[in-house]
């Protein structure tokens, strides 16, 4: 240790000195005189005194070197006489061991864990730890230790009554990782500095109040911290090492404040800060924290140079965290959070995996108790998500969720909505991937439950509106529910009010434009499409340079489905040269790729270009990730009606082949199954067994058609389309079996098709010219399931 570097234009220079020089006898030589003589004891006692108030400001070398002279001191001063010396010695050993335990002896850290030796101690405490009363009780007390010293300064009288500021509020679930303590410094560069008494306490009151903000999420302690924080950094009023630890006290509130309302002014002047002490000490608590503000920032502004410096600074943070810190799982799970954005930017498998991994060994070795270890289970379900939505492994997702339903489950008020967020999403990627549909209820009803209950402005709201929105549309997707559509567009319209960053409010507009086009399917209302045109048209414009693949594709989506209903062609222009963009946009691997590809083959088949359209479509078909999924078969069957389109298509063995998978496929809607097995039975005429068990199971479909929607006229509309389909698979059924079994068939599919107000008369007369009795039983039938009851 060097005290020319530490204490260099210091008064205490002579006693640190002395000091170092009686430390350096008792381990080299086991003389302990220079610690326990006048000269000594002086030293020691000058060198505290100096302190006394303002423990938070010692840096780690000063509270190391004090505690090891307090510990020699100990070991060498007869029984009885060296209670004090132990009890101050602990004091600052655990001071050492917060910021770095590895200088602290391992028999001392033992006696740490049971030691009660700092109750006496005022203000050598630190916020982090502290929670409920105790919190309460010792921001009370500073507030009467500022008051008290403000009212003797004369300086101070200009002091902050509120510490009120304009603007301010949730916090991310990865949020800030301060050192402890709230306050501290541990530059080298810099001593303690002097400073006035209320600086002192106004400065540790930053710190004390911002932490309860974050455990209460109580704006009127942010407020005050950012206040009093500015207040304290008024040129002249603060310098050396307490300038530092200050700056990082309200670096941090303002963190915070931008996390709350998405303040871009407040966000910007948290980076500046961050990345000063950063440059000015660089320790590891300033390189993590500066790692999450330039997240934010690129979350906000999509600048890949905040993303590619997010990450440096999150490993450097890592990186200088010894083994055994206490806030090494809050810095290794900053960096996951900033590898999984890096992923979402770049695709490279590596660091997605690379985040999962920090993600788990960061929640490995958090305490259970650690009120922190939400967030890092919150990051790490993330991850999970992520890889989820890549490699669709359901054991990435089950583990997501439960990992979500722990943090929900606890954890401090801030960022509870972000965490409900991230499971609500969990369990929509789940529900809407395997047609779980309890997981869609849970999700869109937490979603909803969380948003309705945060004022408008709550950053986290817009989030949480946009996932019900989704989420909502979802369980449309898979029962039909035509309210639920109209729900989604509900929410995701009041989300794009409130939104105000640009790059979200522009994937909100993108996203409703989708909602919109499944209004226009469920309802048939043209205006509904060019609600959805207009929509995704803003948000292409919102997002400017940063636009995404999936934009652009929705914008695409809806400029031919507008072509395909009006037939403006310029509209089908649009359609096909966003198609192409997206796909240009989207990396060969990513899962995403088929679906562009699929919608581009659309736009090129419309356009009369067959022969692309069906390269595009197979190319959709074919992509690793539509393998087995309910989007594979639908490329499928586009790829199957395209085909035939081409000269000699219809002997194309590659049609039938494709339609044989949409009809054996579990996984995909059920009208588009019934397609398959109708096409293929069809198909099979020559062969009646097997068209009659084709005909068969897609009968047997009928009442999963009819009940895949909720109201009667979704019911009706799905099942409209299918009114010949019973007595098809009735006369198939007669030639390969029996006419009981082809009644029984018969009834089956009819008593679908009248149950839901379907007419059927027509199938009837048909059938009464090939077999009379068959058809008196049917109209028997049909009078004893429309009578009416008296």
């Amino acid at each position: 240790m060097s005290d020319q570097f530490l204490f260099s234009g210091q008064s205490l220079e002579p006693q640190i000195r002395l000091l170092l020089q009686a430390l350096s006898d008792y381990a080299s030589r086991d003389d302990a005189t220079g610690l326990l003589d006048e000269q000594g004891a002086h030293a020691l006692e000058t060198v505290e005194l100096s302190l006394k108030g303002r423990e938070l400001f010692a840096s780690e070398d000063m509270a190391d070197l004090l505690a090891r002279v307090r510990l020699g001191r100990f070991q060498s001063l007869p029984a009885g006489r060296d209670r004090d010396d132990l009890k101050a010695g602990l004091k600052w050993f655990a001071r050492v061991r917060r910021t770095n335990p590895s200088r602290v002896p391992e028999s001392v850290r033992a006696a740490l864990d049971e030691s009660i030796y700092d109750e006496d101690w005022e203000e050598f405490g630190d916020p982090e730890w502290l929670s409920g009363d105790l919190l309460d009780a010792a921001i009370a007390r500073l507030e009467e230790l500022f008051e008290e010293a403000a009212e003797a300064e004369p300086d101070s009288k200009r002091r902050p009554l509120g510490g009120q500021v304009e603007t301010a509020a949730p916090e991310p679930d990865g949020a800030i990782d301060p050192t402890v303590p709230r306050g501290s410094g541990r530059s080298d560069a810099e001593g303690p500095g002097e400073v006035s008494d209320a600086v002192r306490h106004a400065a540790t009151l930053v710190g004390y109040l911002t932490t309860r903000f974050e455990q209460l999420d109580r704006r009127p302690d942010l407020d005050r911290a950012i206040g009093l924080g500015r207040w304290v950094l008024v040129p002249g009023r603060i310098s050396g090492q307490p300038r530092l630890a200050a700056t990082a006290n309200l670096a941090g509130a303002l963190m915070n404040l931008a996390e709350a309302t998405s303040d871009l002014d407040a966000l910007n002047e948290a980076v500046d800060l961050f990345d000063a002490l950063a440059g000015e000490r660089g320790t590891a608590a300033d390189q993590s924290n500066l790692a999450v503000v330039l997240l934010f920032r690129f979350e906000m502004l999509a600048r890949d140079l905040d993303l590619d410096q997010a990450v440096v600074a999150a490993r450097a943070g890592a990186r200088l965290t010894v083994a055994g810190d206490p806030f090494l799982p809050s810095r290794l799970s900053n960096l996951g959070s900033a590898l999984r954005t890096l992923f979402d930017r770049h695709s490279d498998e590596e660091i997605l995996d690379e985040a999962v991994d920090v993600g788990r060994e960061a929640v490995r070795l958090s305490d259970p108790e650690d009120l922190d270890i939400v967030r890092r289970l919150t990051n790490l379900a993330a991850s999970l998500s992520t890889r989820f939505e890549r490699h669709r492994h359901r054991s990435d997702i089950d583990e997501s969720i439960d990992l979500g339903r722990r943090a929900v489950a606890s954890g401090p008020a801030t960022g509870h909505s972000g965490r409900v967020g991230n499971l609500a999403s969990a369990l929509h990627a789940r529900g809407t991937f395997y047609g779980q549909l309890q997981d869609l209820q849970d999700a869109l009803r937490m979603a909803r439950t969380a948003a309705q209950a945060m004022q408008v402005g709550h950053s986290d709201r817009v989030d949480l509106l946009i996932n019900a929105a989704g989420t909502a549309m979802s369980w449309f997707d898979w029962t039909g529910d035509r309210t639920a559509v109209l729900t989604s567009i509900g929410l995701g319209r009041t989300a794009a009010a409130e939104a105000t960053d640009s790059i979200r409010n522009a994937s909100v507009h993108s996203n409703l434009s989708v909602h919109l086009l499944t209004a226009f399917e469920a309802a048939g209302d043209i205006e509904f499409v060019h609600l959805a045109y207009r929509e995704a048209g803003i948000g292409i414009r919102l997002a400017g340079e940063r636009v995404s693949a999936v934009a652009l594709s929705n914008l695409s989506l809806a400029a031919r489905t507008l072509f395909e209903e009006t037939g403006s062609r310029p509209h089908l222009d649009v359609a096909l040269d966003t198609a192409r963009k997206a796909v240009k946009r989207c990396p060969e691997d990513h899962p995403d790729r088929g679906a562009f590809l699929s919608n581009l083959g659309l736009c090129l088949y419309r356009d009369g270009q067959t022969e692309e359209a069906v390269e595009a479509t197979l190319a959709a078909y074919e992509h690793p990730a539509s393998i087995g999924t309910a989007s594979g078969v639908a490329y499928a069957a586009n790829a199957a009606r395209m085909l035939v389109e081409q000269p000699g298509g219809r002997r194309d063995p590659r049609v039938m082949r494709l339609w044989e998978e949409v009809a054996l496929s579990t996984t995909a809607p059920v009208p588009l199954r019934l397609e398959g097995l109708v096409t293929v039975a069809r198909a099979n005429v020559a062969h009646p067994v097997r068209s009659a068990g084709l005909y068969r199971a897609a009968v047997d479909l009928l009442p999963a058609a009819a009940w895949h929607g909720i109201d009667p006229v979704s019911r009706t509309r799905r099942l409209a389309v299918w009114q010949g389909l019973a007595r098809d698979a009735g006369a198939m059924v007669l030639n390969a079996e029996s006419p009981a079994a082809a009644m029984a068939v018969l009834d089956g599919g009819l008593s679908q098709l009248w149950f839901r107000a379907t007419p059927a008369a027509s199938e009837v007369d048909r059938l009464r010219r090939v077999a009379p009795a068959l058809a008196d039983r049917v109209d028997a039938t049909r009078r004893a399931l429309t009578m009416t009851v008296p």
